[in-house]
């Protein structure tokens, strides 16, 4: 599941694929390197890269983001 209210919010994968797109928005090209985006992250929120990675198969499966030669694009 998800969703769980026994989760804490800041863990839950709807908001950690949500902080992720607007770390994305604040680069200026449209591509980057993932190791740049977990960097980028781990400055405002204390993540691991287990659940990173979780986050970013979820945002890959439900089509958000894409990878382009080696380097995360987001599709909208």
């Amino acid at each position: 599941m998800i969703v769980s209210e026994q989760i804490n919010p800041e863990k839950d994968i709807y908001f950690l694929g949500s902080l992720l797109i607007a770390e994305m928005d604040k680069f200026r090209n449209k591509s980057i390197d993932s190791n740049l985006l977990f960097e980028s992250i781990q400055d405002s929120h204390n993540l691991s890269f287990g659940l990173f990675s979780l986050v970013l198969d979820w945002l890959f499966l439900i089509g958000a983001v894409d990878i382009k030669k080696g380097s995360l694009v987001k599709c909208f």
